[in-house]
């Protein structure tokens, strides 16, 4: 997860930091209604690159300055997305997350704890490089 978590600080080092947009479908906290449903819709559009690291499916969405992140089948967390907007603020980083898990309660309870230490060490990297 080390050289993932890396992988992820670049991909977000170079998207746009921006107040998050609404999204239009309120079906979930992502969004959408299923994991399936947001891979392929994410993936349909041409606008974002998609890339595949140590199994994740990675999405950056940069219209709506997020990166999504899916679960591989075999994960215990699978099916999971998890968006994460990064917006600036008074100066300060912002990491906005939104999960979809539609696995066991506390495979995606873990998942979460992991993504929620990955932002904080996202947001110190970017506030480190923005100079405050």
């Amino acid at each position: 997860m080390t050289q993932f978590s890396l992988i992820l600080l670049a991909a977000l080092g170079v998207a746009n930091a921006a107040e998050p947009d609404t999204a239009t479908r309120q079906t979930s906290s992502i969004g959408y209604a299923s994991v399936a449903e947001a891979l392929s819709d994410l993936k349909e559009n041409p606008e974002n690159s998609v890339r595949v690291q140590e199994g994740w499916t990675i999405i950056d969405d940069r219209k709506n300055s997020a990166i999504w992140s899916f679960s591989p089948e075999g994960h215990p967390a699978y099916p999971a997305a998890v968006k994460r907007t990064i917006f600036e603020r008074d100066g300060h980083i912002y990491v906005d997350m939104k999960a979809l898990c539609q696995a066991k309660k506390e495979p995606c309870d873990e998942l979460i704890e992991q993504f929620k230490a990955l932002n904080e060490q996202m947001r110190q990297h970017m506030q480190q490089q923005a100079g405050g």
